[in-house]
């Protein structure tokens, strides 16, 4: 993305669980989002260089998954940048 400046960036991984209770360690782990502080579950720091790289963002699973679909999302620089859904049954 030639738009998107280089440097240093904060990626935020945020997962919902069917109820739509967000998966996190601590309420107080907080961006913001469009001007509202959203929790989230994990995040990654990185360094854009304008060019496509793969990149993982690890959770700690900290209780059993319970059925149902999983709602996924990734923010940058007050972006969502995708989502997905993963089903557990």
């Amino acid at each position: 993305n030639t738009l998107a400046l280089k440097g240093y960036k904060v990626l935020y991984l945020r997962i919902a669980e069917p109820d739509g209770n967000i998966l996190c360690l601590s309420q107080d782990d907080t961006f913001t989002f469009k001007g509202e502080k959203i929790v989230y579950s994990s995040k990654e720091e990185i360094y854009y260089n304008n060019f496509a790289e793969d990149i993982c963002i690890y959770w700690e699973k900290t209780k059993a998954f319970k059925n149902g679909v999983y709602y996924i999302d990734i923010f940058c620089d007050d972006a969502l940048l995708g989502t997905s859904t993963l089903v557990f049954e």
